[in-house]
């Protein structure tokens, strides 16, 4: 039996996939259309950063998709190609970013778009799901077999990277696995599955200067000072792949570390204020030391909590059961 389609004009949702040279964006794009209730209400812009190598299909454009075709020599990174990607949006009222190696769960659409609705009615103004994409599972053949959604991922600081280097304020994350059935309120996004609004990306764009580390402190700040809070999404709605070798953007490019030192100085310039007044800068609705507490961080002394207690009593709040 053919499922019906409950089409909603005004419930568009605007996904960008980045893809470098990866043989798994067709499954990722299958996955998201065959997984979701309302699939004519899903518009995805893959930005293909495109190689030959003989594993790689190309993704084809269609109804649902638009394909940026980019020869992998001429792209700059990550972080570009979601800003490349976020230029194709078109006033969709959703915006969800994913990895070209994902998978998702059915139903995906109807709970994302539920959940953060639901927090728009508690009272947060600005709602951001984000989560820890569970790994996919295999088959002894390697083929794809499942992800475990039935989990809620909070994530957490860890402490600095570079402790010895004063210049870089670069952090590592934690992933707590709770028990709570609704969001749990948390400082930091992850790059691998962000959903909200789509006036997100208009007021907070991706920071196409960054390479690739800084990238989730980078838009969480950016976020929580331009008045948004994130959440963690109660059930995990996209798999990801952690484990099959890949190209990775810096297996091509020679002088990538260039890249990534700037990307890290400029994370860091950021948090200092340096850029103050740039689209790229700290926001103006909530100073960064309000992040800090509820990041449990303090910049100036690199000083950072680490487990969840040390977050509880900022991170469970009235949305919480």
């Amino acid at each position: 039996m053919m499922r019906k389609l409950r089409v909603k004009n005004n419930e568009k949702i605007f996904v960008s996939i980045a893809s470098y040279r990866d043989p798994d964006v067709v499954n990722t794009v299958d996955s998201l259309l065959d997984n979701s209730d309302d699939p004519d209400n899903v518009r995805i812009v893959i930005v293909d950063q495109w190689g030959n190598h003989p594993d790689e299909i190309r993704p084809q454009p269609s109804k649902n998709v638009e394909v940026v075709r980019i020869p992998y020599q001429q792209s700059r990174g990550c972080c570009w190609a979601r800003y490349m990607s976020q230029k194709k949006y078109t006033d969709e009222k959703y915006y969800m970013q994913i990895d070209a190696h994902s998978r998702a769960m059915p139903g995906w659409d109807t709970f994302a778009t539920d959940t953060l609705n639901g927090l728009l009615e508690d009272g947060v103004e600005k709602p951001v799901l984000s989560t820890y994409a569970e790994s996919m599972q295999f088959t002894p053949s390697k083929e794809y077999d499942y992800f475990n959604s039935d989990v809620n991922v909070v994530i957490t600081t860890r402490g600095f990277e570079n402790k010895d280097n004063d210049k870089i304020l670069n952090c590592e994350k934690s992933n707590y696995y709770v028990d709570h059935k609704r969001p749990v309120r948390m400082p930091w996004v992850l790059a691998g599955f962000i959903f909200s609004y789509g006036s997100m990306i208009k007021e907070v764009p991706y920071n196409q200067n960054l390479y690739f580390q800084g990238e989730e402190d980078d838009l969480s700040i950016r976020l929580f000072t331009n008045g948004y809070d994130v959440y963690s999404c109660p059930r995990n709605l996209i798999g990801h792949d952690y484990e099959r070798k890949r190209i990775r953007h810096w297996d091509d490019k020679k002088n990538w570390g260039e890249s990534d030192n700037r990307s890290r100085n400029a994370l860091t310039e950021m948090i200092l204020g340096k850029n103050r007044g740039s689209i790229y800068g700290l926001g103006t609705k909530r100073p960064l030391k309000e992040f800090e507490t509820l990041a449990q961080i303090d910049y100036n002394n690199k000083i950072a909590h680490t487990t969840l207690e040390d977050h509880g009593k900022y991170l469970i709040g009235k949305n919480d059961e």
